[in-house]
C-alpha cells in the first residue's frame, strides 16, 4: 500500500495540533494527503466520504467529555479505517483494556507516533499469507489488525488477527497471553478461536467470524427490538457470563459492543478474555449492566411484558443472579414464541365454510333486523383470510432487454471489448421467482446434478435452497418483518442468502445464464461508458444503498436519502436507478453474481466467484467497472442475481 497515496485524517480541536502532526508526518517518505478537522461534524463527514484504506489520528477529548465511544462507532461502521488516539490527557484512565484503537499518551514520542503509522500502511488484502487469503479489512484491535480471511484447503472463512509491525517484544507477549486466554474460553455462547499460530515469522489468531453488528451498532441506528428478541439477548449473554464466572475467566464489563446479532438472528458474544493477572467483574455489577443495555432497545411506545420488566428490575436492585436470569429470560422466550397456526389449506378450507354458512343464513339476519352483523361477519373473514391464509403471489417480472453489440472498458487492459447483442432481466430475480424454481427441484436428485455449475467445488450440496430460507419465507406469509434484516420482505423483494451455485443453477433451469462480468458493464454502461447507470455524476437519491441505513452525515434520518433503511422491492428506483438500455437497480439495493469474464483476468482466489453492483448495505455508490469477488460459496442479504441469454427467453410461469 505505500507505493499508493493514503488519505490521512488529523482529527482534533485544536489547530495548532493537527499542525505539528502534519509537519510531523511530512517529514518521513510516506505518500499521503492529509485532511484536518476541528469538530465533529467535519470528523463525521471526512470518514464517511473515504471509499477505501484511510488512517485516522483522533483525540480522545471532545468538548472536554471522553469520545471514546465516537471513536468506537467510527471504527465499527468503517472497518477499513485505521485509528489510533493521541492525547495528552489522561489516555491510560478513560480508555479500557480491550479498547481497539492504539494510543499514544502526548505528542512527545514522535517515533512511536511515526511506527504506528508506517505499521498502518500495511496492506495484505489479495495477498496469500501462509495458508489464509486475505479478503479485505474487517476491523482492528489494539493488538493488530484484524482481516476478514479464507482458509482454501479446508474452505473455512476467518476472522485473522495480524499484530502490528510496529510492536515491541512488550506488545508481542501481550498478543501471547491474550490469545492463550481466548483460546481456553470455549462456549457455546462466544465466537471461538481456531488457532493461534505463525505466519512468515509473526504471530497470528484466527477466529470464528464475527456474523453480524453489534449491539452498541444497533443502539447507535436507534433500533429496538422487541420483548422475545430481548429475552433471547438476555439469555445468552447471561450464559455466556455464567461461563466467564464459573471458569473464573477474567474478563472486561459487559457492553453492548460485545454482543451481536448475526444475519439469521443468532445472538454471540465477543470473546472477551484477558490473561489471569486481569480483574475480574462483580457478578452483581455485571447483571445490572446487562439490564441497562437490554432497557436502552426497549420501545417506549409499545406494551413490555409484565415479567421481563419485573426481570429488569430485580437485576437493577440486585435480587436476581445470573441463574435467575438465564431461567426466567429463557421462559419468557418460550412462552412468547409464536402459536403454530393451522397449515394454510385447512384455514382457508374452514374460513371458505364460513363464508358458505353466512351467504346462508344472510336471509335469516336479514329478517330479523341483523344484516349489518352478516356483512361484517364477512368483511371480518375476508380480512382474516387476507392477513392470515390467503398467500398472494409475487409479480411475474418477466421483461428481458435487448443489450445491442457495442464496446464496454476493460480496465486490466484499458482497452475497449466489443460485446456481442444479448438479452438481460430488466429487474433483479425475486423472492416469488426463486419460490418456483425451489418447488421445480427439490428433492429431485436428477434435475439438481443437471443444473449444477461444472466442477463446482460441493460434492455434497443436495438442493439450492437460500440460507435461512424459512424464516425468509415465514416474514413473508405472515407478512412480519424478516428477523435479520429487521425489514418486511415479500415475493417481489430481490432473492437473497444464495450462493453461486444456487444463482447459476435458476438461470440455467430457466434456460438462462447468468451475465459475464463486460456483459453486465455493457448492460450497465451504455454506449457512453457511464460510470454509473444513469451518467457519471454521484448521486445518492439515485439508487438503494446503505448511506442512509442510520441517521448519518449523508441523511437526515434512515431512509433519508433513498426512501429505503433497508432492502426493497426490484421495481423500487425504476425511474431513477436506471441503465442507459433500461436495465433497472445495477447501481444499488443487491449486488449480483456474475460469470468471470477472461477478458478481465483470473481471480486470484481459485474459490472466489465474481459480483457486480452496489446494494443496500454498502454507504458507497459502485461504479460499473468495479470488479468484486467473494467465495463461491458466500450467502449475504445483499447479494442476489439477475440472468441473461443469447436470445430472448419466455419467463417461467409463476
Amino acid at each position: 500500500m505505500s507505493d499508493n497515496n493514503i488519505p490521512v485524517i488529523l482529527a482534533f480541536p485544536d489547530e495548532a495540533t493537527t499542525a505539528y502532526l502534519d509537519s510531523l508526518l511530512k517529514t518521513y517518505p510516506f505518500n499521503i494527503s492529509i485532511q484536518s478537522v476541528h469538530t465533529l461534524e467535519q470528523y463525521y463527514a471526512a470518514v464517511a466520504a473515504m471509499e477505501d484504506r484511510f488512517i485516522v489520528f483522533s483525540e480522545l477529548f471532545w468538548d472536554g467529555a471522553d469520545g471514546s465511544d465516537i471513536i468506537l462507532s467510527l471504527m465499527l461502521v468503517y472497518p477499513r479505517g485505521a485509528f489510533v488516539v493521541i492525547s495528552s490527557g489522561p489516555v491510560a484512565d478513560f480508555l479500557p483494556r480491550d479498547f481497539p484503537a492504539p494510543h499514544v499518551q502526548g505528542f512527545e514520542d514522535t517515533q512511536k507516533i511515526v511506527d504506528i503509522f508506517n505499521s498502518f500502511t500495511e496492506d495484505l488484502r489479495g495477498q496469500h499469507f501462509g495458508p489464509f487469503q486475505i479478503r479485505d479489512f474487517a476491523g482492528q484491535s489494539q493488538a493488530g489488525q484484524i482481516y476478514d480471511a479464507v482458509q482454501p484447503a479446508i474452505k473455512r472463512e476467518v476472522f485473522l488477527t495480524v499484530p502490528y509491525a510496529h510492536a515491541d517484544e512488550e506488545a508481542e507477549q501481550e498478543f501471547k497471553a491474550v490469545s492463550a486466554a481466548q483460546a481456553g474460553n470455549s462456549s457455546p455462547y462466544i465466537y471461538a478461536i481456531y488457532e493461534e499460530t505463525s505466519v512468515l515469522g509473526r504471530l497470528v489468531l484466527s477466529q470464528e467470524p464475527v456474523a453480524g453488528p453489534s449491539l452498541f451498532q444497533f443502539y447507535l441506528n436507534g433500533s429496538t427490538f422487541d420483548d422475545r428478541l430481548l429475552a433471547k439477548i438476555l439469555h445468552t449473554t447471561a450464559g455466556a457470563l455464567k461461563h466467564l464466572n464459573d471458569n473464573q475467566i477474567p474478563h472486561p464489563r459487559i457492553k453492548a459492543k460485545h454482543i451481536t446479532l448475526s444475519e439469521n438472528g443468532v445472538i454471540k458474544i465477543h470473546n472477551t478474555a484477558l490473561p489471569a493477572d486481569s480483574i475480574t467483574p462483580d457478578e452483581t455489577e455485571e447483571v445490572k449492566l446487562l439490564a441497562e443495555i437490554i432497557e436502552s432497545f426497549i420501545d417506549p411506545d409499545s406494551d413490555t411484558d409484565g415479567r421481563l420488566e419485573a426481570l429488569l428490575a430485580q437485576m437493577k436492585s440486585a435480587e436476581a443472579d445470573l441463574n435467575t436470569v438465564i431461567q426466567t429470560a429463557n421462559q419468557i422466550d418460550v412462552d412468547l414464541a409464536p402459536v403454530k397456526l393451522v397449515p394454510e389449506r385447512a384455514q382457508a378450507k374452514k374460513a371458505q365454510q364460513e363464508i358458505v354458512k353466512a351467504r346462508k343464513s344472510y336471509w335469516i339476519w336479514l329478517t330479523i333486523g341483523g344484516c349489518s352483523a352478516t356483512v361484517l361477519l364477512i368483511f371480518v373473514i375476508i380480512y382474516l383470510m387476507n392477513t392470515y391464509v390467503i398467500v398472494h403471489p409475487g409479480t411475474n417480472f418477466s421483461e428481458q432487454l435487448k443489450i445491442t453489440a457495442g464496446p464496454t472498458y476493460n480496465p486490466k487492459t484499458k482497452q475497449m471489448e466489443l460485446i456481442d447483442e444479448f438479452y438481460m432481466d430488466e429487474y433483479e430475480i425475486t423472492i416469488g421467482q426463486y419460490e418456483v424454481f425451489l418447488k421445480a427441484t427439490t428433492g429431485n436428485t436428477d434435475m439438481i446434478k443437471r443444473l449444477m455449475p461444472p466442477d463446482y467445488h460441493d460434492d455434497d450440496k443436495k438442493n439450492f435452497i437460500p440460507q435461512d430460507w424459512k424464516a425468509m419465507i415465514e416474514a413473508v406469509r405472515r407478512k412480519r418483518p424478516y428477523p435479520a434484516l429487521a425489514e418486511r420482505i415479500n415475493r417481489d423483494t430481490p432473492i437473497f442468502n444464495i450462493e453461486y451455485a444456487d444463482a447459476y443453477a435458476y438461470a440455467k433451469w430457466a434456460g438462462k445464464r447468468l451475465p459475464t462480468e463486460l456483459e453486465w458493464a455493457r448492460a450497465a454502461a451504455g454506449d457512453k461508458n457511464f460510470k454509473l447507470p444513469w451518467g457519471n455524476k454521484p448521486d445518492l437519491k439515485m439508487a438503494n444503498t446503505g448511506a442512509d441505513r442510520q441517521k448519518s452525515a449523508y441523511a437526515e434520518s434512515p431512509g433519508g436519502l433513498d426512501g429505503f433503511r433497508g432492502i426493497a422491492n426490484v421495481n423500487e428506483h425504476s425511474k431513477t436507478d436506471v441503465s442507459p438500455f433500461g436495465v433497472k437497480n445495477m447501481a444499488g439495493n443487491v449486488t449480483e453474481w456474475v460469470a468471470i469474464s477472461p477478458e478481465l483476468g483470473p481471480l486470484e482466489d481459485e474459490y472466489a466467484g465474481a459480483q457486480r453492483g452496489g446494494n443496500f448495505g454498502s454507504e458507497l455508490l459502485m461504479s460499473n467497472q468495479k470488479r468484486i469477488n467473494y467465495p463461491l460459496y458466500t450467502r449475504k442479504p445483499w447479494l442476489g442475481f439477475r440472468c441473461a441469454s443469447d436470445q430472448p427467453v419466455q419467463a417461467p410461469e409463476m
